[in-house]
């Protein structure tokens, strides 16, 4: 490389160039859950608009890793999978525990 040609034709010297990029999730195939996506600050990409631990406003639909968090490096994305699966198994189970409740409201045990 020996520079950088300006939109008026005049070329800067430059022996090397950098550029910000933009990123994208692979989302191909999830059109039909109609996620809400966001964009992130500084025009660095788009990613799923979630809550704590990857809920969404899809019932039972949590989003994980980098459809969550673009710039998160291997380990601060495992932290938010176990995070996310601690989550994700808790609902099932206070969901259950609030229907043993319910049926057996009133009956004592001993």
């Amino acid at each position: 490389m020996a520079g950088v040609r300006a939109t008026g034709g005049q070329v800067v010297e430059r022996r090397i160039l950098a550029g910000a990029t933009r990123m994208h999730d692979r989302t191909e195939g999830l059109d039909g859950l109609k996620l809400p996506m966001e964009d992130l600050p500084d025009v660095v990409g788009r990613r799923f608009a979630s809550g704590m631990a990857g809920t969404t406003d899809v019932p039972g639909l949590w989003v994980a890793g980098n459809a969550t968090d673009l710039t998160a490096q291997l380990g601060a994305l495992a932290a938010v999978g176990d995070l996310a699966g601690s989550h994700i198994n808790a609902v099932p189970v206070a969901a259950d525990a609030d229907a043993a409740l319910a049926t057996g409201q009133g009956t004592a045990t001993a």
